[in-house]
């Protein structure tokens, strides 16, 4: 094998799947370098639900706007689940040291 080392400037596409955005990952974690952040004093979350017949359209919004919500000045988390049973789409929406307007 070759070590290699992904993050999102070398190896991308290794450094997505690693982190979860791929079913089949090639390779073996040895290990992770993260950073830590103070705990924030106020988080607002927002956890919306949708059914079968708005799926497809509030997947193509929250996709266009992925971009946009990763830039660290943000201060946000957000994730998009797909349940089977009920059918349901939640998005929920984290965002850390915001105030309400953000």
């Amino acid at each position: 094998g070759e070590l290699k080392i992904a993050d999102i400037d070398q190896n991308p596409n290794m450094w997505w799947m690693a982190r979860g955005g791929g079913g089949n990952f090639p390779g073996i974690v040895t290990g992770f370098q993260m950073q830590a952040f103070a705990r924030p004093e106020e988080v607002y979350v927002a956890h919306c639900t949708f059914g079968p017949e708005d799926a497809k359209a509030v997947a193509k919004a929250w996709l266009a706007r992925g971009e946009e919500m990763v830039h660290p000045h943000r201060k946000l988390f957000t994730s998009l689940q797909v349940w089977s049973r009920p059918r349901t789409m939640d998005v929920l929406i984290y965002c850390y040291d915001c105030d309400f307007a953000q």
